[in-house]
């Protein structure tokens, strides 16, 4: 899938495939957040929290793929169900792989970047 999608940027291997405004989508967000989670109860709201506190003035979204957990993970995410800089997309388990392919699936921001569920981001960064 992955590789399919980036065929569809640039067929071309002698070329680059960054784009200054991607082809593969109509941003809707300025940064885009994705978390692939599976059996994340223990961290996944520390590390949504850790977004969503950023201070950015940029426009972002938080894209959290639950990966078919077991566990009380999607109990946890349905707290976040009214914040619409968060979107929850639940699928059968994939594995890591599979969790970010979904996502990028359904681009929604200019840029993009991944954190792990057991991870967050660090108060002091850079916009």
């Amino acid at each position: 899938m992955a590789r399919e999608l980036l065929q569809n940027i640039s067929s071309d291997p002698h070329q680059s495939c960054v784009r200054n405004k991607p082809q593969i989508s109509t941003e809707q967000y300025d940064l885009q957040v994705i978390v692939p989670a599976y059996n994340a109860c223990k961290y996944i709201e520390t590390c949504i929290d850790s977004v969503l506190k950023l201070p950015i003035s940029s426009s972002l979204i938080v894209t959290v793929v639950n990966d078919g957990s077991t566990d009380n993970t999607e109990d946890i995410l349905k707290k976040y169900s009214n914040d619409d800089r968060v979107e929850i997309i639940t699928q059968k388990n994939q594995g890591f792989s599979g969790a970010r392919n979904r996502a990028l699936a359904e681009i929604k921001g200019r840029y993009i970047t991944f954190l792990d569920s057991d991870d967050e981001f660090l108060r002091g960064g850079k916009e």
